[in-house]
């Protein structure tokens, strides 16, 4: 078949393997403006759920916080020496247990404890455990932990962090792309070799970039499910998981939108023909 009836003329769409198979002979820009555009909306998804689902419990934490609380030479010190859960919801749990003792069995699916000497973070998976993350206190530090102090000092921040939060995590997506287009590219390229392609090594990079898209849209509608707790945390991972299977899909199949190669003409007359007549 002709390729020519495959490929759009303009890359808009990059939703559909021919979509994204348009990307390969659309300009840098083109594909820089689309990349942008859906990590936009990929931030707004993340600091939305951000916003709606975790801030609430950790403001509901802050406002529990007893007198007399702080940090002192890399310790937390709390006024009582019973396991308290300052709050929890579906989504997150904040909790002090200053030996860790395990007594505190909340069913949030991310849970920040604070014992006496460091920090933990689990999830119904179990506790993590970073190597290269100190979890310590700072020796240090002196820092008064109430609510009248801590309070107003978070509210006047919240929103900035919450901002340098979105800005992070979208240089951070747009970076992971540039790598993973990077890994996919010779996957395409290979595609349309042996499929007999019009896809230069350039043209594959582009293609593989735009095959990130469609998985990154369909996970950000599966966070904006999880946020309204329609999917649980199965599901998101779930999701999180295919999300990465739709770009090796793309890359793989949008190649064969791709023009083909125009065949060879048969040649002529054999030249030996005639020197074997001499």
């Amino acid at each position: 078949m002709n390729g020519t009836a495959f490929t759009p003329r303009f890359a808009w769409l990059p939703l559909t393997p021919r979509g994204v198979a348009a990307f390969a002979r659309a300009r840098w820009r083109r594909l820089v403006f689309f990349q942008l555009l859906v990590a936009l909306l990929a931030m707004a998804v993340g600091g939305w759920l951000v916003r709606t689902a975790f801030l609430p419990a950790w403001r509901t934490a802050l406002a529990a916080l007893p007198e007399g609380a702080r940090l002192e030479s890399g310790r937390l010190v709390w006024p009582a020496p019973e396991p308290v859960l300052l709050a929890e919801t579906r989504f997150v749990s904040v909790g002090v247990d200053l030996a860790h003792s395990g007594r505190l069995t909340p069913t949030a699916h991310l849970r920040l404890q604070f014992g006496e000497r460091d920090w933990q973070v689990a999830s119904v998976l179990g506790a993590l455990d970073v190597q290269s993350l100190d979890t310590r206190y700072p020796a240090q530090v002196a820092l008064p932990l109430d609510r009248a102090t801590v309070e107003p000092w978070w509210g006047a921040r919240e929103p900035f962090l919450l901002l340098g939060f979105v800005g992070v995590s979208g240089l951070a997506l747009l970076a992971s792309w540039w790598l993973l287009a990077t890994v996919y590219a010779p996957l395409a390229w290979l595609a349309g070799l042996y499929t007999n392609r019009e896809l230069s090594w350039g043209g594959s990079w582009r293609l593989a970039a735009a095959a990130l898209l469609p998985g990154a849209l369909f996970l950000s509608g599966a966070l904006v499910l999880y946020g309204l707790r329609v999917f649980g945390l199965g599901h998101l991972g779930l999701a999180f998981a295919l999300h990465f299977l739709l770009g090796w899909l793309y890359a793989c199949i949008s190649p064969l939108f791709l023009p083909r190669l125009p065949e060879l003409p048969p040649s002529g007359r054999n030249p030996f023909n005639g020197a074997a007549g001499s």
